[in-house]
């Protein structure tokens, strides 16, 4: 990567005179190890849209990487392809530069409790205890790393599942308002496609559009469930 002479450059100019002695080249492969594994603002104006692309495919081109993608897409599925976001992971492959996970960690900054979805926690924890294992890496990543990982492909499957077409069914538009206010009030708004039908106005025999979800009042479910305008794995809630 061209980065390192960039940090050759500021070591020569900047660290040689202040501390009167000349680095090696194996102090300069040290500095850019730690360039590259530590938390830092350095040289940010640096990376341009090229420059972020020859670390990506220095990354996918890399067969132990390239192995872990892989287990992490068939986690995912076709939510979400891992190749065309390897920004988001670069974060946690470069822990294991060097099998340095086991150095550097970051669990100051998560609960040993994890608040999110644990199901999801143990198989990315399990993934990448393997991978390690079959790379011939030792320990494991930091729980807080696991953490912020885990958090990450939670959002990522979040937003991947197409929202859920909710209808609601009312007869009075009083009781129609205040389901619509909870279920808005209760759900974010890019997780459902809300839509509403009055049976007194408009033609329930007739409605086409795609629904997963109907919520109702409880006094008309039994009128609904005679009826059968909605397909057999719609599933039908009603509310007192």
């Amino acid at each position: 990567l061209s980065i390192f002479d960039e940090i050759k450059h500021y070591a020569v100019s900047e660290i040689e005179p202040r501390t009167q002695r000349q680095l090696s080249a194996d102090d300069f492969d040290y500095l850019f190890l730690i360039y590259l594994t530590a938390d830092n603002s350095f040289l940010t104006d640096y990376w341009t849209a090229d420059h972020r692309e020859q670390l990506f495919n220095v990354i996918a081109e890399d067969s132990d990487y390239r192995l872990l993608a892989s287990r992490l897409q068939a986690l995912v599925g076709d939510h979400y392809d891992i190749t065309q976001h390897m920004s988001s992971l670069l974060p946690f492959f470069r822990r294991t530069l060097y099998n340095l996970q086991t150095l550097i960690t970051f669990d100051g900054y998560y609960s040993d409790q994890y608040q999110g979805n644990t199901l999801l926690l143990e198989k990315i924890k399990t993934i990448i205890k393997d991978w390690l294992a079959d790379t011939g890496r030792q320990g494991n990543l930091s729980m807080g790393h696991l953490h912020l990982m885990c958090l990450l492909f939670e959002q990522i499957l979040e937003n991947s599942v197409n929202p859920i077409a909710i209808t609601i069914v009312e007869s009075q538009e009083t009781i129609g308002d205040v389901i619509t206010l909870f279920i808005s009030s209760t759900v974010p708004a890019y997780k459902i496609d809300l839509s509403r039908l009055n049976i007194l106005s408009e033609n329930i025999y007739h409605y086409d559009k795609p629904v997963d979800l109907v919520v109702t009042s409880q006094n008309l479910m039994p009128f609904l469930k005679e009826l059968k305008v909605f397909p057999k794995e719609t599933c039908l809630i009603g509310l007192s």
